[in-house]
């Protein structure tokens, strides 16, 4: 399952991604809200998980 992980805290991003992917989920970290959009647009994603405190453009937009 390919997910897409927006989180701009570097140590928690990482946790997140590391634990994610020992559960066998394939992980695109991205930083930034603009960057999260980008990949939305441009990638095919089964489940996306947004900080919703992003830089540029939050999560809930």
């Amino acid at each position: 399952m390919k997910l897409l992980l927006a989180e701009d805290d570097a140590m928690l991003g990482a946790s997140m991604e590391k634990g994610l992917e020992q559960a066998g989920f394939k992980v695109d970290w991205v930083r930034t809200g603009n960057h999260a959009s980008t990949a939305l647009k441009t990638q095919s994603y089964d489940v996306a998980l947004l900080d919703i405190g992003l830089p540029q453009i939050d999560g809930l937009e």
